[in-house]
C-alpha cells in the first residue's frame, strides 16, 4: 500500500532564506511528518516545532481530528510525499 501524504502547511527556514519545510499528514495513519532535520532525526517522538505549530493551530481553529497517533488534520490536497516516504520505509 502506497503512503499518501496530505500537504498541510509550509514554513520558511529562519536560518536559510528561501528554504521551506513542509508539514504533511500520512493519510493512512493520520501522523504528521515534516521535511525539517529536527523531525527527520527525532525518531523517538517524531515531532518538531513545525508539526507542533500545525497541531496547535488546528486545535485553536477547531479543525482537529483524532487519529491513531494523536494528530489532527486540515484538508488541502493529497499527494505522495517522496522525501517522507523514503524516511519512513
Amino acid at each position: 500500500m502506497a503512503n499518501l501524504w496530505e500537504k498541510i502547511q509550509e514554513f520558511e527556514s529562519k536560518s536559510m532564506s528561501g528554504k521551506f519545510y513542509t508539514v504533511s499528514r500520512n493519510c493512512n495513519t493520520g501522523e504528521l511528518g515534516c521535511t525539517c532535520l529536527g523531525w527527520i532525526y527525532n525518531k523517538d517522538k517524531r515531532i518538531c516545532v513545525h508539526t507542533l505549530t500545525v497541531e496547535n493551530q488546528e486545535l485553536r481553529d477547531g479543525s482537529a481530528r483524532q487519529s491513531t497517533n494523536k494528530s489532527s488534520t486540515k484538508n488541502t490536497h493529497i499527494n505522495t510525499h517522496p522525501s517522507l516516504r523514503k524516511m519512513l520505509i
